[in-house]
């Protein structure tokens, strides 16, 4: 089964969302994987929505990038 997680950037309106399986979720938040393991082949701005939306703090590219 598909789970789509959303985070919204703290900084900005934008909202971004990606499709995850629910099983890989579940590893990921319950078992204490870490993201990298769990999803290895996703872009790292992909793992962040999904960290983002686990720990409720997301920054999106653009404004992750006017941080540095």
């Amino acid at each position: 089964m598909l789970l789509t997680i959303s985070a919204k950037c703290h900084a900005c309106p934008t909202i971004n969302s990606i499709e995850v399986f629910s099983d890989d979720y579940r590893n990921y938040f319950h078992n204490n994987q870490l993201v990298q393991n769990v999803w290895p082949d996703l872009t790292p701005s992909q793992r962040e929505v999904i960290m983002g939306h686990s720990n409720n703090f997301y920054l999106c590219d653009t404004c992750w990038g006017d941080e540095e």
